[in-house]
């Protein structure tokens, strides 16, 4: 996990910056500032599509999306991932007496919560897993 925090730290900036003129965009005056302002629009469409169609700069597109594919595969195997993604997060729900009933969990911490806390101390697997599930919310709820 510490590794891929980093790894998100050092990820390498990408700026697409396409050469417009605009100055030059519109040198004859057209009838009404919305008809400049039309022309202006499609002129910049023009140049940012030309722009995007250079090799090099698919290839940086390429590049980038490449990274962030495997940057979030490698997250969504983590632990908070899906608190992070989905806004799901766990509650203790063993019973009333938990000290840590209002507390909210990942999957994991719960599943430890449940095996090692004092008030519960559960190792038969499906009750955890039956639990987990009852737990399972999302963490902008009330409940």
């Amino acid at each position: 996990m510490e590794k891929l925090f980093e790894e998100q730290l050092n990820m390498q900036y990408v700026r697409l910056n396409a050469t417009l003129n605009l100055s030059e965009a519109t040198s004859h005056r057209l009838h009404s500032w919305q008809d400049e302002i039309a022309a202006l629009q499609r002129q910049i469409e023009e140049k940012t599509r030309q722009y995007l169609n250079e090799a090099e700069v698919r290839k940086k597109i390429k590049q980038c999306a490449e990274s962030l594919v495997e940057l979030r595969r490698r997250r969504s195997r983590t632990a908070s991932w899906e608190a992070f993604a989905f806004g799901v997060r766990y509650k203790c729900r063993a019973d009333e007496s938990c000290s840590e009933k209002n507390k909210y969990f990942d999957r994991l911490e719960l599943k430890h919560h449940l095996r090692d806390a004092p008030e519960h101390r559960k190792d038969d697997d499906d009750n955890i897993k039956t639990l987990m599930e009852k737990g399972r919310t999302r963490s902008d709820e009330s409940k």
